[in-house]
């Protein structure tokens, strides 16, 4: 998937089990900057298949931190009374699916305006 850093993204997961936190893992790196984070997904709702859990997160819109070319990976956990499911290696994905291609920061204008 093709991503504007600087931009919100909503991760949303559908969950078996009822566990009790699912977390999400996003990491990146380049030559100039790495960033490596675990998050907990917030539960949005429950129903018949499962619950649904949602993370809101946005990438540096930096382009020194995020160049275009810039993969991010993720790894997402399920636990339910101390026991993990690492959706990651259980499923045999790797995580990585977004690619940066821009950054918001050309997005963004300021005007000064100087009076006496």
């Amino acid at each position: 998937m093709k991503y504007k850093a600087g931009y919100y993204i909503t991760f949303k997961a559908r969950v078996k089990g009822g566990p009790d936190t699912v977390k999400l893992r996003i990491s990146y790196f380049n030559y100039m900057f790495s960033y490596d984070e675990e998050f907990d997904m917030v539960k949005e709702y429950e129903d018949e298949e499962g619950s649904v859990w949602s993370l809101r997160w946005y990438a540096d819109s930096d382009k020194r931190k995020t160049p275009k070319g810039t993969i991010i990976n993720t790894r997402l956990r399920a636990i339910k009374d101390g026991s993990g499911y690492n959706f990651n290696e259980e499923e045999n994905w790797d995580g990585d699916f977004i690619e940066v291609y821009t950054s918001a920061e050309g997005d963004f204008r300021i005007d000064q305006v100087y009076s006496e």
